[in-house]
């Protein structure tokens, strides 16, 4: 179960920004951020996709698009590819395009 947490929100992790996975297996909470190779902005959005990659944008050109594989996080800038930095929302398709 993953959550994002903002500094504008409600967060009991203080004034934590980031991501968080709760694994209800292990019962363990984790907290992930720039110091994971998170990039971190305020309103995260979050996708998991059919392969278990876990996606996060920001919704500011503060913040790239981040890549989470289960091990580690990568960050891209999606202007770096023709795109706008600015990614205010993410979501896979039925076929799997992200």
């Amino acid at each position: 179960m993953w959550f994002g947490l903002s500094s504008f929100g409600l967060s009991s992790l203080s004034d934590a920004v980031g991501i968080v996975r709760y694994d209800v297996a292990e019962k363990e909470v984790r907290l992930f951020t720039e110091a994971d190779g998170l990039e971190i902005d305020s309103r995260p959005h979050l996708v998991q996709t059919q392969d278990g990659t876990l996606w996060t944008v920001f919704g500011s050109a503060r913040a790239g698009v981040s890549r989470f594989d289960g091990r580690s996080w990568t960050s891209s800038r999606l202007s770096a590819f023709g795109g706008t930095d600015i990614n205010p929302s993410v979501l896979e398709t039925r076929d799997g395009t992200l």
